[in-house]
């Protein structure tokens, strides 16, 4: 099987705290899919297309170390809303 292209939109807002830290809520739509072929003996060739869409809640601790680069990480949450296969 190979990878689908999908499409990721979404808002974040970052939150100064101070000069070198922010925390930053997002929200995310994202599509993720994948085909794969199998081979049945009584079917035969079946060609799949798997398709799930998600929406994701990160909110990330910004830190800025210098030189223009920023650390950021912390928890996300994250919920399937539709998968199919075709």
């Amino acid at each position: 099987g190979f990878n689908m292209p999908g499409l990721q939109v979404g808002a974040a807002a970052i939150l100064g705290l101070s000069d070198r830290l922010a925390v930053g809520p997002e929200f995310f739509f994202s599509q993720k899919g994948f085909r794969t072929t199998l081979q049945q003996e009584e079917a035969g060739v079946i060609r799949q297309r798997y398709r799930v869409h998600y929406v994701q809640i990160p909110v990330l601790a910004h830190y800025v170390i210098g030189y223009g680069f920023t650390v950021s990480g912390g928890p996300s949450v994250s919920a399937l809303i539709n998968a199919r296969a075709e």
